[in-house]
């Protein structure tokens, strides 16, 4: 009955309850040996869930790898093991193991096709999945393959069919409506997309304006539904903050992305104090940083964009992959770009060809690689 109550709490996005009935079953099942029967696993996985949905991504990894070892020695139905692979793939990404992500949720759909017909909603759920893993893989051509209607949508954005991207949006924005509700976590990620979708569809002031008004909508409800801090209320923010510069309000979009940076840049420090895996952090805090440089050097502050960037390189270095690095470094190369003038420019050129430079040996140290 507990776990029901707490299913229904979830489902309705009253994550803070969910999370705290189902902190109470961990402690009555972790107390005896039961805790290692079909029903404790249960509670875990239902834990790990709201550990997700609350932004603790660390600590859903932790579940969730424990779930999946313990599922891989028992004789469970078909498709239980997939959905535990499946939840971990996702808890992988969010703390930065992509390439594990992507293979685990390729292995789980594998799993799927063998068992499942084409149509089955689990089915199109992973293939969805799978797709936005290939899209933040930088491998946009072959989710274009993967035909479920919200990765479809993806895929039609990220190759600028805007209009046919759309249509999917609304349909999916309809049907969750329909389904889960005004308030419902899921509902509100798919309005953040049909947002994104008719900004690009249809880049009219008139337009952008309507966007911002409804993304600001759209940040009171996640605060209400999740909080002023959780990931997603953030990232409500910070597309509240690209659509005020879309419209020319510098002033506000700075206020916005820089509100966003403190937040995020707190969390970080947090974890470092704590001693704990900062990978879900890094990102997020990079992109934030960065956000806030650029909007400086649209205001025409060089010198506080300039130390913007560099605090986002020293991040970068620290924690994140090459690929980010340059990225990263690309981004300092624009900085002079954009401000003009021959020793601006030849700033610029001597950095990307460094850049270039560090990126052919990286690539050859990767395929000379045993």
């Amino acid at each position: 009955m507990a776990l029901l109550l707490a299913k229904a709490y979830s489902a309705t996005g009253h994550l803070r309850d969910a999370h705290n009935l189902l902190d109470a079953v961990f402690d009555v099942y972790s107390c005896g040996s039961s805790w290692f029967g079909s029903v404790g696993l249960v509670v875990k996985e239902q834990l790990a869930a709201c550990e997700a949905q609350l932004g603790r991504h660390d600590v859903s990894l932790d579940l969730r790898r424990k779930v999946f070892t313990e599922y891989q020695g028992k004789d469970l139905d078909a498709d239980t093991l997939s959905v535990a692979m499946m939840n971990l793939a996702d808890s992988l990404w969010m703390t930065g193991d992509r390439n594990d992500a992507l293979d685990m949720a390729q292995d789980a759909l594998a799993r799927r096709k063998r068992i499942m017909g084409t149509g089955d909603p689990r089915l199109l759920r992973n293939k969805r999945k799978v797709a936005e893993y290939l899209h933040g893989s930088n491998q946009r051509r072959l989710a274009l393959q993967l035909p479920s209607k919200s990765a479809l949508a993806d895929s039609y954005h990220w190759n600028g069919e805007f209009q046919s991207a759309m249509d999917l949006r609304v349909e999916v924005y309809r049907a969750r409506f329909r389904i889960l509700g005004q308030d419902h976590p899921d509902l509100l990620l798919a309005e953040d997309r049909l947002l994104s979708t008719q900004s690009s569809n249809h880049p009219s002031m008139a337009t952008k304006a309507q966007v911002k008004r409804e993304r600001k909508q759209a940040v009171r409800a996640w605060e209400r539904v999740l909080g002023p801090n959780h990931p997603y209320t953030l990232e409500g923010r910070v597309n509240l903050g690209h659509s005020y510069s879309a419209i020319g309000d510098k002033e506000k979009a700075l206020c916005e992305q820089k509100a966003v940076l403190e937040v995020r840049n707190r969390h970080f420090k947090t974890l470092q104090e704590q001693k704990k895996a900062v990978g879900s952090a890094v990102n997020p805090l990079i992109s934030s940083t960065t956000n806030v440089a650029n909007l400086l050097e649209k205001k025409g502050d060089f010198p506080a964009a300039w130390h913007k960037r560099q605090d986002a390189l020293e991040i970068a270095e620290g924690y994140a992959d090459e690929q980010v690095v340059f990225k990263t470094r690309n981004y300092m190369a624009n900085h002079f770009a954009r401000q003009g003038g021959v020793l601006n420019y030849r700033k610029a050129l001597l950095m990307r060809r460094s850049i270039l430079k560090d990126q052919k040996r990286s690539f050859l140290t990767m395929t000379q690689a045993p």
